[in-house]
């Protein structure tokens, strides 16, 4: 990922704040090197290089504002005339990205008359009030927070709000090699529910159990919806005996039942039950193998309890296939 990529150190692309700002916006790296430009600009001052948009007096005019907003602490501004209209371009340095010794110059157009008084020769700046300096540190903060809820909005599953599930693997990856166990749960009889009450108290059953997921995991431990009725926990440094308790806790709240309101306004009690399978991380294990060992073993308690209640139907239900132990 690049520095433009991850402009913010959020992982958010300045295209996604920038691109619907009303004003021709550029963005500069700290070498005056173009790698941005908004939609505005592009329909005011078109796609083709600077030098050959605005010519060399007017391009010599906007290097010497990135200069000055690259050494000042404030914002500055510089005028320029293109298509005989006349732009006042409001330019500032952002800070230091996320990770790198690198910023950004955002140089921001507005339109205005010619004749102005309160406009700028083209190389002298005037100094921003204490009001401006403070509506431009405004502005940046809110540009930042819109950046940050992009990132979480990228990162959240819709219905439950926990972790999708590329944000959870990624969680995941990001950990190993660490001690800890995965618990894998699966939701027991999620389809009679969705078939019998339809898949509106099918989201109700699946948003309470993420919500006794959340509420029975540790703080510091990731919790995700994997897809459909199936979540996951990375439980950081519990050996596999600690996350029987917490496995035993979970199954437990998550049995409660609730009452649920259908469309007509009918009261119903909902009642399901959860499959929690659990692996302990070993040294040189991938996550996928991780993964699949929690799988298998979620598999092997829904199968164990199915035969207790029912010997009959002991087959019912396919088996992923064994995990492959490492050799030592």
């Amino acid at each position: 990922m690049s520095f433009i990529d991850d402009a913010f150190g959020t992982g958010i692309r300045p295209a996604d704040v920038f691109e619907l700002a009303p004003h021709p916006t550029f963005c500069f790296h700290t070498e005056n090197c173009l790698v941005y430009r908004n939609k505005a600009a592009r329909a005011v001052f078109g796609v083709d290089s600077l030098p050959r948009i605005l010519g060399a007096e007017n391009y010599d005019t906007m290097l010497r504002g990135l200069k000055r907003a690259k050494r000042s602490s404030i914002p500055t501004k510089y005028r320029i005339e293109h298509d005989n209209q006349v732009y006042l371009f409001h330019t500032w340095r952002t800070p230091q990205l996320a990770g790198r010794d690198v910023s950004l110059i955002i140089s921001s157009a507005e339109k205005i008359a010619r004749g102005t008084t309160n406009s700028i020769a083209l190389s002298v700046a005037r100094k921003e009030t204490a009001a401006e300096r403070e509506r431009a540190r405004v502005r940046i903060r809110q540009l930042k927070s819109e950046a940050a809820h992009l990132k979480r909005l990228a990162s959240t599953d819709a219905l439950t709000n926990l972790l999708n599930a590329r944000a959870f693997m990624e969680r995941l990856q990001e950990d190993q090699p660490r001690r800890g166990c995965l618990l894998y749960v699966d939701l027991d009889c999620f389809k009679t529910i969705n078939d019998t009450h339809g898949h509106v108290a099918g989201d109700a059953v699946l948003q309470r159990a993420a919500g006794a997921l959340a509420a029975g995991a540790r703080s510091e431990d990731p919790v995700g919806r994997l897809g459909g009725d199936e979540f996951a926990i990375w439980a950081r440094g519990l050996r596999k005996e600690e996350a029987e308790g917490l496995k035993h806790r979970l199954a437990e709240k998550i049995a409660e039942p609730f009452s649920w309101r259908d469309s007509k306004g009918g009261e119903l009690m909902l009642v399901v039950r959860a499959s929690i399978g659990i692996a302990e991380a070993e040294e040189g294990q991938t996550v996928s193998e991780l993964i699949s060992e929690a799988d298998f073993d979620m598999y092997q308690g829904k199968n164990s309890r199915r035969t207790s209640l029912d010997p009959g139907r002991a087959r019912e239900l396919p088996m992923p296939a064994a995990p492959v132990k490492r050799a030592d």
